[in-house]
């Protein structure tokens, strides 16, 4: 494709699994595509554009990158596809002038304590939460905890490393699975929250200008008790959209 023509950037992990469905829809749809990764490819300087080496780690190098590239290769618009590469994708997009979600609002969509605070002050219902860094004393925040309770890395998704307790010894236990998780992915902190029992429901919706576009509701069937929480079955439509209980 000439360089006149729309060039969408895709930001992701190299271990994302949704990459290629987004590139058949480019090609489906005329636009040129370039696939930016934390991991550089090894004929990235053969691609014509087609790929880029992106820090998705640290947002102030990723967005220096992506705004290097775009002076050789204009960017019509840059699409996170998965969750590791949104705060990158904002702040870059913000840079260029591109239309883009505030990298405040991403941020807080990311990080579970931000998104607790923000809803907290908000006037919505939360559970008792708190968070600790990593290093600290496991006893004395178990001693001082209710239960039960849920611990949580930060950042993660696909419920990872989310662990119910029910006591202090569980919360030890919890605690110590967890750290060893975050000291090889993402995060220095641990939120803990109060465990709140009942049914789960999965939500899937489009914000924009024009407001909240609910695209279905999936019922989450298997109990979700803990001590962990897998992600496994989704149903729809939901038993809340055909009015039973």
């Amino acid at each position: 494709m000439s360089e006149t023509e729309l060039r969408v950037v895709l930001l992701a992990p190299a271990t994302s699994y949704r990459i290629a469905d987004f590139l058949d829809a480019a090609r489906a749809i005329g636009v040129a595509v370039t696939v930016g990764s934390n991991h550089r490819q090894t004929l990235e300087a053969l691609s014509c554009g087609g790929t880029m080496s992106v820090d998705l780690s640290n947002c102030e190098r990723g967005v220096a990158q992506i705004t290097e590239f775009d002076r050789d290769k204009p960017i019509a618009a840059i699409v996170a596809i998965d969750e590791e590469a949104t705060i990158v994708a904002a702040a870059a997009s913000e840079a260029l002038g591109l239309p883009h979600n505030s990298p405040s609002a991403t941020l807080a969509a990311r990080d579970k304590l931000i998104m607790r605070e923000r809803l907290r002050a908000g006037g919505v219902l939360c559970p008792g939460f708190g968070a600790f860094p990593l290093q600290a004393d496991p006893t004395g925040i178990a001693v001082q905890s209710s239960y039960p309770c849920v611990l949580k890395p930060l950042l993660l998704n696909g419920s990872r490393g989310i662990i119910r307790a029910n006591n202090p010894v569980e919360f030890e236990i919890a605690w110590q699975r967890i750290g060893a998780i975050l000291r090889k992915s993402v995060g220095t902190r641990i939120l803990v929250e109060d465990y709140i029992p009942g049914k789960e429901f999965a939500v899937e919706a489009l914000l924009g200008e024009g407001g909240l576009r609910v695209l279905a509701i999936f019922d989450k069937p298997d109990p979700l008790e803990g001590p962990f929480f897998e992600e496994t079955i989704y149903i729809s439509p939901s038993n809340l959209e055909l009015g039973i209980e």
